[in-house]
């Protein structure tokens, strides 16, 4: 998930996340998990961090607008 607004059933949370990791894990790629406010079940996070994720509080983002960025 990458738009911090996953909407997850709270009964099947648990299993559709351990489920991604697997997949992730089958297909050897990383796994980021992006939680905002729209985020459902409302403790997603935690149950993120209970499934070995690591809460990272650091969100790089835009500095400048590109249009007005000096190309050299």
């Amino acid at each position: 998930m990458s738009n911090g607004k996953a909407r997850l059933p709270e009964e099947s949370a648990d299993r559709v996340i351990q489920g991604i990791i697997d997949d992730a894990r089958l297909r050897g790629i990383p796994l980021r998990w992006w939680v905002g406010p729209l985020t459902r079940p409302a403790d997603l996070g935690e149950r993120l961090e209970r499934h070995g994720f690591v809460r990272d509080d650091y969100a790089p983002g835009m500095a400048v607008e590109l249009a007005k960025l000096n190309e050299s």
